[in-house]
């Protein structure tokens, strides 16, 4: 919504590109009168008188008039606007054209050569889908002189000239800044002329002279068809993208059904608690820490102590990692795991470390955890390529889209779609190989069984060992409070590697919160600071033309 009314704003001349502050007195207008030729074929010709007076030393004049935008209906337009001629004191004068934020730009002068006094230039251009065609009626509505201008302007006059023979059947001027009403002007009419006047210097001028339909020609067809092909081409762009996107999908990223589920007992074969995470959501995230430093704890590497802090109100839980275990050279670690205890100790067994001390510096050791689990899973083929690095070049071409689009205001909204639609596409771009979609069928069988718990109850799982070994897959799963209820029942031993504030009374449901909480605080750790901070109708500055001006 911000890219259109930007773009409104433009089409209105409402910003005048790299204007100079209003106030500096480089120059002035004398004199701007507009002659505005409505043809048979359609088109308009207008010729433009403006006296400028230089004050300081100047090269020229810049002249913009918007060639596409929104108009005050609300519809998009379009018009094509070519430059006939340039004069300065009634010789021919350099000119470049350019075009931004859907304005035409017209630099006249040299930039070796500087001038001051009053000079006059004379320009002429033709603009075609500028006819406002209504029912009964056909309209040249006209925005004189646009609001865009870097020095006041004095009073403007304008002539629009009918083909011959034609009289005008409803004449309108408007004054004033963008959306005014007033009608400060004078209006004569000489059968097919009509005359245009402010009364007052310093206003912008709109014109709107309705006449008879048929007089002038529509458009061929061939022509119409052509401007509806440049002013919604674009709009082909995201259709295109959108079918390359979803074949290549097909092709490269469409995964076969997982089918039916069976439940499985045992997590999938040889995969931690987070690489079966991973793998299901075909995607690392920081949350698979807490399982991984649960699974850590249960296989001996390290100890999580709980203390409590009393305050005035009420005690606090405070939490630390003690190392366990020299894992420096252990070989059976994964690499993620490796770095994930290389970022929390330095290898010497008894090391406590604080949770609260990681804060503002341990998230800079989770992008490589995070990625390490994808590319674990990928080498070990479950998956075709490495998920982060297919969503990252989708993702990249993606936002390059993205950002393109709001560099070029008449093509945003196609190139941001396109952007939006590569973006969707990348996340479900990864794919699993045949032996991941075997382990991802394994996966999802055991998280329907610890996800249905109370319904597998058996006697085997009696055993409090089934607790701990299923817990880290409960946590990975987001299953871990339904886990522990299911074995609040039973009256179980606290595990060697977890040492509470409170273990006498401990259970699993309180286990499982306590497990929370330092979860919270872990993520709170993993992630990094940010700071925030503080027809018929019309109006002065409707209708096609406007734009503005500036010396330079």
């Amino acid at each position: 919504m911000k890219r259109l009314l930007a773009a409104l704003a433009l089409s209105i001349g409402l910003l005048a590109p790299q204007a100079p502050a209003f106030g500096q007195a480089v120059w002035s207008v004398e004199e701007f009168h507009s002659d505005v030729t409505v043809r048979e074929d359609g088109s308009l010709e207008v010729r433009e008188r403006i006296k400028a007076d230089f004050l300081t030393e100047r090269h020229g004049i810049y002249r913009y008039v918007p060639y596409q935008g929104t108009n005050d209906q609300g519809k998009a337009y379009r018009l094509r606007v070519d430059l006939v001629s340039v004069q300065r004191d009634g010789l021919a004068e350099d000119v470049s054209t350019s075009k931004e934020n859907g304005n035409i730009i017209w630099k006249i002068g040299d930039a070796n050569r500087t001038m001051d006094g009053t000079h006059v230039y004379d320009m002429t251009y033709r603009v075609e889908n500028a006819i406002g065609r209504f029912d009964g009626f056909d309209e040249i509505y006209w925005n004189v002189t646009g609001t865009g201008w870097d020095t006041s302007l004095p009073v403007v006059t304008a002539r629009v000239s009918l083909p011959e023979g034609v009289n005008a059947t409803q004449s309108r001027c408007y004054t004033g800044a963008y959306g005014s009403t007033a009608e400060d002007c004078t209006i004569s009419e000489n059968g097919s002329v009509l005359e245009f006047s402010s009364i007052r210097p310093n206003e912008s001028m709109t014109v709107a002279v309705g006449f008879p339909k048929g007089v002038v020609a529509a458009p061929p067809l061939w022509k119409r068809v052509l401007w509806a092909i440049i002013q919604y081409g674009p709009w082909f762009l995201p259709l295109l993208v959108f079918a390359f996107a979803y074949r290549y999908w097909r092709k490269h990223g469409d995964d076969a059904p997982l089918g039916t589920i069976v439940t499985q007992y045992e997590p999938p074969t040889g995969l931690t608690p987070a690489e079966t995470r991973a793998l299901l959501t075909q995607s690392a995230h920081a949350k698979d820490l807490t399982s991984t430093i649960v699974d850590l704890a249960s296989r001996g590497y390290l100890i999580i102590e709980e203390t409590e802090k009393k305050g005035l109100l009420r005690a606090t839980k405070e939490y630390a990692f003690v190392s366990a275990k020299d894992f420096r050279t252990d070989a059976s670690l994964r690499a993620f795991e490796l770095r994930l205890l290389a970022g929390l100790f330095t290898g010497v067994v008894g090391e406590k470390v604080e949770l609260s001390s990681l804060k503002n510096t341990f998230h800079t050791k989770v992008q490589a955890f995070t990625k390490g689990v994808a590319t674990s899973l990928t080498e070990r083929g479950l998956f075709v390529k490495d998920p982060g690095h297919v969503r990252g070049v989708w993702m990249g071409i993606g936002g390059a889209f993205v950002v393109v689009g709001f560099a070029l205001v008449a093509f945003a909204a196609p190139l941001i779609v396109s952007g939006a639609i590569l973006m969707l596409f990348g996340w479900f771009m990864p794919k699993w190989s045949p032996s991941g979609l075997e382990a991802a069928r394994h996966a999802s069988g055991y998280k329907e069984f610890i996800s249905k718990v109370e319904k597998y109850r058996a006697p085997w799982m009696e055993d409090q060992n089934i607790f701990f070994r299923a817990l880290p897959y409960a946590i990975a799963f987001g299953l871990g409070a339904k886990w522990a209820k299911a074995f609040a029942h039973l009256q179980m031993q606290p595990p060697n590697w977890y040492h509470g504030a409170n273990m006498a009374a401990w259970s699993t449901v309180d286990f499982e919160k306590n497990m929370q909480s330092w979860s919270s605080s872990m993520m709170a750790a993993a992630m990094p600071s940010s700071r925030s901070g503080s027809g018929g109708g019309g109006f002065s500055g409707g209708g096609f033309g406007g734009g503005g001006g500036g010396s330079w």
